[in-house]
């Protein structure tokens, strides 16, 4: 599969509130937010590829001057 690229332009605000999401997003609330009926083995990997994707957005954020202290 080939990456995907995003671009967003966002308000400081609004990025700064994005960055401490990121900085506060935890395993066990992407779990959470997995398919209950699925095995905890795919639950686990979907949660994985969601803090993929954060810190993915974190670094982002980061490189365009926005991260949280």
């Amino acid at each position: 599969m080939e990456p995907v690229t995003i671009t967003a332009t966002l308000e400081p605000h609004v990025a700064t509130q994005l960055a401490q999401f990121c900085k506060r997003s935890t395993f066990d609330i992407f779990f959470e937010l997995t398919e209950a009926h699925l095995p905890h083995e795919e639950r686990t990997a979907r949660a994985d590829q969601m803090i993929a994707g954060i810190g993915a957005v974190a670094t982002a954020l980061a490189d365009a001057g926005t991260a949280p202290r």
